[in-house]
């Protein structure tokens, strides 16, 4: 059941929940009207038991704010976030995209290059913007990914920075979504903005070739990662140039040090 009923107000009137449009991992997702300007945003707030836990707490909010200063194109905007008293909740106020579509809509079938690039290009400079403040993602993937009409959206900041602190796998949260996952981040070892190139570079070898790189459980996806070189993209897709597959699989380099 949804922590929050339509018609809650958060931050004193500042918000009201209109309706709830989903959950993760760390929190539930709500439409909400910014009254005072009359805009709607959508509103995460961290699920009770995340909630209790006071590291969980200072961390959220301090990526939250680094979030916050990305002003991108690319980046989904953070506009507030706060403890509300009376909700008992902590939130984030955020850029609300219609649909709700994600780049996960778009696959299933191989797309043309001329497709690809413009998610690419979008993604790459957010992520290029976050990297400059010191920001590394950890878990680039399609469902974090929003498409408002033709331009990507990179989302989930805040949230996927939780995932690296001790003690949390123990909890039974995700360190990142497996399929995406760049073999350093897998085998436990520190992360930089080289891993979200990797992820990025397995979203567009998805996008071209119609699937992952790599299928299987979870165990399998991080050794696959670990050991396996991809499949050639060319017997997916015949039409990506040598260039563009030179490029990707340099991306998809087992060692950092050797990507991009």
């Amino acid at each position: 059941m949804p922590a929050l009923t339509a018609g809650t107000t958060l931050k004193h009137g500042t918000f009201t929940v209109v309706s709830y449009l989903g959950r993760g991992g760390f929190g539930e997702v709500y439409l909400a009207r910014q009254t005072r300007i009359e805009r709607d945003v959508a509103i995460k707030v961290l699920l009770p038991h995340v909630s209790e836990n006071e590291d969980v707490v200072t961390r959220f909010q301090r990526e939250a704010l680094a979030a916050a200063t990305l002003l991108h194109p690319n980046v989904l905007t953070v506009f507030d976030f706060d403890f509300d008293e009376d909700a008992r909740a902590w939130f984030l106020a955020m850029q609300f995209v219609p649909g709700g579509q994600t780049l996960r809509d778009m696959l299933g079938s191989p797309l043309a290059l001329n497709d690809v690039l413009p998610v690419m290009e979008g993604v790459a400079s957010a992520l290029d913007a976050a990297h400059a403040r010191g920001i590394v993602h950890r878990d680039v993937k399609p469902e974090n990914v929003l498409l408002d009409g033709h331009r990507p959206l990179l989302a989930d900041f805040g949230i996927a920075h939780l995932a690296t602190m001790s003690g949390m796998t123990a909890a039974g949260f995700s360190v990142g979504t497996p399929a995406y996952m760049s073999p350093e981040q897998a085998a436990g070892k520190p992360v930089s903005a080289k891993s979200d190139q990797y992820a990025l570079a397995v979203i567009v070898y998805e996008m071209l070739a119609g699937r992952p790189p790599f299928i299987g459980d979870t165990v399998s996806l991080i050794m696959q990662h670990a050991n396996t070189a991809p499949p050639p993209l060319a017997s997916f897709n015949p039409r990506v140039g040598a260039s563009a597959r030179a490029a990707i699989l340099l991306a998809l380099s087992k060692n950092p040090d050797d990507r991009y």
